[in-house]
């Protein structure tokens, strides 16, 4: 890699730049075009160290900013659609909560002609700390998941005396790392994980949250216990978190038939990511060893693939993250007690 930095010379810059470039290298050939989209309230620095990186590569970066839009399924401008129909890869330096384009129609539409994605750089810290990690390290864990989430019928997940069971058997796992690869094209670079949409109207129990929780809630501060019944979300029980979701599901999100589906099952891959108070639960999840479901939409996994794309559309995507989960698959143990025991 060339040694000069093309955007920004600050000490930030020069420290991110390399990372970025194993992504980039990892994802783009020379005489390539990187689409970054950004958000005002991103740390410049990394839009700028992340195209000076794709510019070391020999290709072309092209850079949009835009306001932050909380709500899902939303698409560009026309212009910026546009754009990511004839870009390589589209690069989303911006959390999932505030660049919700990932999520659109626009996006499905670029990955039907090949597009890739790279999500979830969005944070300086998380990017000096899981840069370092080794790309195909990375890789490993993700695979070794996904294959065993292919290979299963039925999850069952235990945690702190809570069970929550469910069907996978009849899709097919959706595996997020740092290389945007055939047939799926996405991936992510702060953060990876084996994710899987169960099938809608199975999962049955209750699951133990003790993490972080998603739409804004944030990490826990006490327990707390989600019930599931026919594949909806039920009631969270606990303190404040709790009543933080069971508002945002049952009451800001009465109307939209989609927000209560259990709609992902995922397992937590990347060796490096960091947790605990203070860390977004989009880098939060990917620990090693750690498990999220979720509740809201899945009809755009993998860019709409219908190997992995499930049948909820909402406009809510929410995680809830366990910590040290127990997980048998088809009554294998796969996890137990936050450890990976397939690697």
């Amino acid at each position: 890699m060339s040694e000069r930095v093309y955007f920004g010379k600050g000490l930030l810059e020069i420290e991110l730049t390399p990372l970025f470039y194993k992504l980039v290298e990892a994802n783009m050939n020379p005489g390539e075009y990187g689409l970054i989209c950004t958000t005002p309230d991103q740390n410049p620095a990394l839009w700028t160290a992340l195209a000076s990186a794709i510019a070391a590569r020999g290709a072309v970066p092209v850079v949009v900013m835009v306001p932050a839009d909380v709500w899902h399924k939303r698409d560009p401008p026309k212009m910026i659609a546009e754009a990511m129909k004839h870009a390589n890869i589209i690069f989303w330096s911006g959390t999932p909560d505030n660049i919700t384009w990932v999520y659109g129609s626009a996006r499905i539409e670029a990955s039907k002609r090949g597009v890739k994605s790279m999500s979830n750089m969005f944070c300086v810290e998380a990017m000096l700390q899981t840069g370092k990690a080794d790309i195909l390290e990375v890789k490993k864990y993700v695979k070794a998941c996904e294959k065993a989430l292919n290979e299963a019928k039925r999850f069952r997940l235990l945690t702190k005396g809570c069970e929550l069971t469910g069907t996978l058997e009849g899709r097919k796992s959706y595996p997020l790392y740092p290389i945007a690869e055939p047939p799926y094209n996405s991936g992510t670079f702060a953060g990876a994980e084996a994710m899987m949409a169960p099938i809608e109207g199975t999962a049955e129990g209750t699951m133990y949250v003790d993490g972080a929780i998603g739409g804004g809630v944030g990490t826990v501060s006490e327990p707390v216990i989600v019930t599931v019944e026919k594949g909806l979300f039920v009631k969270a029980e606990g303190g404040a978190e709790a009543r933080l979701l069971n508002s945002l599901i049952l009451e800001r999100y009465r109307h939209d038939k989609g927000a209560r589906y259990l709609c992902e099952f995922s397992i937590g891959c990347h060796p490096l990511a960091r947790a605990g108070p203070g860390v977004s639960v989009h880098e939060f999840k990917n620990l090693l060893g750690t498990l999220h479901i979720a509740f809201g939409d899945n009809h755009n996994f993998g860019g709409g693939h219908p190997d992995v794309a499930g049948k909820v559309s909402s406009d809510l995507h929410v995680d809830c993250l366990t910590l040290k989960p127990t997980l048998e698959l088809d009554g294998k143990l796969v996890i137990e007690n936050g450890k990976l025991l397939i690697v």
